[in-house]
């Protein structure tokens, strides 16, 4: 349908004209969600260079179709542009509004992200309490964006190893979201998996495999067992069980997870990538290394492409290097890897 109203839209009024840009951006769009990333940033692109010569410097359909492309590249692992191009998006939507406005809340979050993945944490943090205290005001302390922004700083301390500070974070976007989405909605089962991963890192493995285990049964009813969601669950689940000295288990649903992964996401997608290095560790705590050690090391190759060589699960990735390697005497590989842990 996008495709035919392009085609009718471009025959109608040329290549330049605003309504091509439009199908152009919604195109985009559907295209990242279907993880067709290069169609998207060049669908995207091609929005913007209309935009750029149809709207003027400063204009609310540019200032998206900025922020559109900025999202994409964020995807693809294009950071410095990314960053860039949110700042850009940023400025002009402030000279448009002022300082709170639902889209600058939507883009300061936007730039939270990229530079989590740039590894500047406290730029992110800032950037998100911004953007979750706009929110607060512009839509009061119930809303479904206000909980997004709970969960996204939630997370961004609890990559930073401030447990105690994300989880009130999240156990408040998991009351809002239940109360705004209902008890079985797929974002639901987002914090709830975060608050799996928080209990594992606590050690507290009882409540980190009933709340992995209340994510894995939403996701299961609302997206269905083919979905990269609900592997990975399983991948969740499998950790907690490994930890729990459960090994049998935790290497069927880790190999399970990395599966449904593997067929659900498009090829080297860094999800993808992290379940290889859980798997792997999952292996070589079960002393089969011949296995674990090219999943190891293809996770973290993955990751790193991906996510950068600073992002959190990218270091997760390099540590079950580090252990695996230790564990197999081979000090000259540890070393290597370790070296390439921050000091």
């Amino acid at each position: 349908m996008l495709r035919e109203a392009l085609t009718i839209h471009r025959k109608a009024h040329g290549n330049t004209h605003e309504s091509v840009a439009g199908d152009l951006s919604n195109l985009g769009s559907v295209l990242r969600r279907s993880g067709k990333l290069p169609e998207a940033e060049a669908s995207h692109r091609d929005a913007l260079a209309i935009g750029r010569a149809v709207f003027g410097p400063v204009h609310p359909k540019l200032a998206r179709q900025i922020n559109n492309l900025a999202v994409v590249l964020n995807d693809e692992g294009q950071w410095a542009e990314a960053e860039a191009l949110a700042r850009e998006a940023l400025g002009i939507t402030r000279k448009l509004y002022g300082t709170e406005h639902p889209d600058i809340a939507l883009q300061l979050s936007n730039l939270g992200s990229i530079l989590r993945a740039r590894g500047d944490y406290e730029g992110a943090i800032a950037a998100t309490r911004q953007s979750l205290e706009m929110r607060r005001k512009l839509f009061g302390p119930d809303h479904e964006q206000v909980a997004m922004s709970l969960g996204n700083l939630g997370d961004l301390l609890e990559q930073q190893g401030d447990l105690a500070g994300a989880r009130p974070l999240y156990e408040e976007a998991l009351r809002i979201e239940r109360k705004t989405l209902g008890n079985e909605h797929p974002r639901s089962a987002i914090v709830l998996a975060h608050l799996a991963d928080l209990s594992l890192a606590q050690g507290d493995l009882g409540r980190a495999d009933s709340l992995a285990r209340e994510a894995m049964e939403i996701r299961r009813k609302a997206l269905g067992e083919d979905h990269a969601d609900f592997g990975a669950a399983l991948m969740t689940l499998g950790s907690i069980r490994l930890a729990m000295g459960r090994g049998d288990e935790a290497e069927e649903l880790l190999r399970r997870g990395l599966a449904i992964q593997t067929k659900a996401l498009p090829a080297g997608h860094w999800r993808t990538a992290e379940a290889e290095s859980r798997l792997g560790a999952c292996l070589g705590e079960r002393r089969k290394a011949r296995e674990a050690e090219p999943l190891l090391v293809d996770g973290y190759e993955g990751l790193l492409r991906g996510r950068g060589a600073r992002g959190a699960k990218t270091m997760d990735a390099l540590k079950r290097l580090v252990a695996f390697y230790e564990s197999q005497g081979d000090n000259a590989a540890a070393a290597g890897y370790r070296a390439k842990l921050p000091r």
